[in-house]
Formats: C-alpha cells, structure tokens, sequence
C-alpha cells in the first residue's frame, strides 16, 4: 500500500495511474467489495457500485412485508370487499412484483449460473 500511496502523491502522475492506484488500494483494503472504476455513469472517480447482497437484504425484507398484506388482499377478497381490495393490490403488486422477479434472479444465480448445489 506504501508503494501506491507514493504513485498517488507524486505530481509527475498522470490521473489515470492516480486512479489505477486508488482502485488497487481500495481493493487490498476490502476485497470483498467490488470495485467500478469504468462505469459510464461514474463521474467521481472509483466506488463500488449496487452490490448484490443489498438487493438480496431488500428482496427478503419486502417478502417478509408482503406475507401478511397478501393475505389481507384475501381476506378482503372473500368479504366480498373489493374496493378496498383493489385500494390495497394497487399498493402491494408492485411489492410482490420484485420479490417474486429478484427471487427468480436469485434462483437462476444460484443454481444455474454458479452451481451451487
């Protein structure tokens, strides 16, 4: 890391080896994170881009949330309640929408493009 912090503190280099250097860093500090150095969007320099166990930790809060309110949404249904049904599906579909395609997501990951068996 001494090495790199010397080729990011002398003026004579150029931007792009100041970023290389960064990047190296930033990776020998936490290697399990990721590094993006070249993503269009990314005009600040290195960061670690969307990591995927935070959309696995939003995926499993929203299941856990969506559980009791489609339940309700049956409840409501076999009441014969069906404008507040319709109020609620309006609220939860996008929910259960993401849960079910990240859960899919999650699956083909898993099983079918790294094998975990």
């Amino acid at each position: 890391i001494g090495g790199m912090q010397r080729i990011i503190d002398d003026p004579k280099t150029d931007d792009d080896e100041r970023a290389r250097a960064r990047a190296t860093i930033r990776e020998e500090l936490h290697p399990s994170e990721p590094v993006d150095c070249e993503m269009p969007w990314n005009n600040s320099g290195c960061h670690a881009g969307i990591r995927p166990r935070h959309v696995l930790l939003v995926a499993l809060a929203l299941a856990v949330l969506v559980v009791p309110l489609v339940l309700r949404l049956v409840y409501l249904v076999r009441q014969r309640r069906f404008r507040k049904h319709a109020r609620l599906a309006r609220f939860v579909f996008p929910i259960w929408a993401y849960v079910s395609v990240t859960g899919l997501v999650v699956y083909v990951l898993l099983y079918q493009v790294y094998g975990y068996r």
